[in-house]
């Protein structure tokens, strides 16, 4: 019993050093795009002090800052404005940053326009020229690449992991906005897209 066992276990160390396998187990993390909003800033507005209190951001025009649960990072303003006019403006600077950490990649930055449809019951795209028709509302806009807006990020510009861009808002209820647009509450947003590139 004990030849055929001996046996066995040299044919098995044979076998085993003629059929090595190696096998290496490798993880990848890709990088991701990370943006959030580090600052922001009321440039202009001609918003009234409808209640005479002396006090307009906080009452007429309030902004929050809406954060992610998960990280604390700012991922987005939501703007209200009451009462608007007629010619009401709203000038908005948005310091926006690539975030480097915990893994960073270059990225290009785009938008869309969305309003809310209440008859779908849900957000729906449009463009600037859409938002002039249904709205009276002009919308001008431009991604920066400093914080005054004098340099316009070029087309196609790739916003490199640790790089801070610019957002600038221009929204105005023109002078000739229809009266059937009093008493109603017009809701949009932009929604900032940030692709890897």
């Amino acid at each position: 019993m004990l030849v055929p066992m001996l046996l066995i276990t040299i044919s098995a160390f044979a076998y085993a050093q003629w059929s090595t396998q190696l096998t290496c187990f490798t993880t990848l993390t890709t990088a991701k795009e990370d943006i959030e909003i580090t600052n922001w800033k009321i440039n202009y507005t001609n918003t009234q002090d409808a209640d005479s209190d002396t006090i307009i951001v906080g009452d007429e025009l309030t902004i929050t800052e809406i954060k992610d649960p998960s990280s604390g990072q700012t991922i987005g303003l939501q703007v209200a404005a009451d009462p608007i006019f007629p010619g009401w403006i709203l000038h908005l600077i948005l310091e926006i940053y690539n975030r480097p950490f915990p893994y960073s990649c270059k990225v290009n930055v785009s938008y869309a326009i969305q309003y809310w449809n209440e008859t779908a019951g849900g957000w729906q795209e449009i463009t600037k020229e859409d938002l002039q028709t249904l709205f009276s509302i002009t919308y001008t806009d431009g991604f920066y690449l400093d914080s005054n807006l004098i340099n316009p990020m070029p087309p196609n510009y790739n916003v490199s992991a640790g790089e801070y861009f610019y957002k600038s808002e221009y929204i105005k209820l023109d002078e000739n906005a229809p009266p059937t647009l009093q008493g109603q509450s017009i809701e949009f947003r932009v929604v900032i897209y940030a692709k890897w590139v």
